[in-house]
């Protein structure tokens, strides 16, 4: 009996190994895309901007409305045809994280009339004086499973 196990043992110990050796020269590929994407907002972006042309946008009345007293916003606005621009973020503080300091009062939400072409916007946007950044807003398609079957 002892004979009959060590040799079962022995069999599948020895076809794990080889097949452990097989597994050694297989190369794995990363998975690049997003499966669950499915494009970019063709009418909003966000855009974040520095604390001097923060406070001039938030001292104009009409800023939601796109309006931000700041001439060159204001033209790329007009020619984009922004319908809002509402801050993200505005009552939370700034932190400091890493020796950073992040202030998510900076980011607005930039909504268009129309469909835009948002990466040419985004280039657009980026190359003003007084924007720190300007990004597309991804849309995923999103998947779920009942967790609980009853």
């Amino acid at each position: 009996m002892k004979r009959l196990i060590l040799s079962v043992l022995s069999v599948f110990l020895f076809a794990a190994f080889t097949f452990a050796g097989a597994l050694e020269n297989m190369q794995v590929k990363m998975n690049t895309e997003a499966p669950n994407f499915a494009g970019w907002n063709k009418r909003d972006i966000v855009v974040k901007f520095d604390k001097t042309t923060l406070s001039k946008i938030l001292s104009n009345r009409s800023h939601q409305r796109g309006v931000t007293g700041v001439p060159q916003i204001d033209a790329l606005n007009r020619q984009a045809g922004v319908q809002k621009m509402i801050q993200k973020y505005p009552g939370l503080k700034s932190l400091v994280y890493q020796g950073r300091t992040i202030d998510p009062t900076l980011w607005f939400r930039v909504s268009f009339k129309a469909d835009i072409d948002a990466e040419d916007l985004v280039r657009q946007y980026k190359a003003l004086q007084g924007v720190i950044d300007a990004k597309l807003i991804g849309i995923h398609k999103v998947y779920a499973s009942v967790n609980d079957p009853k």
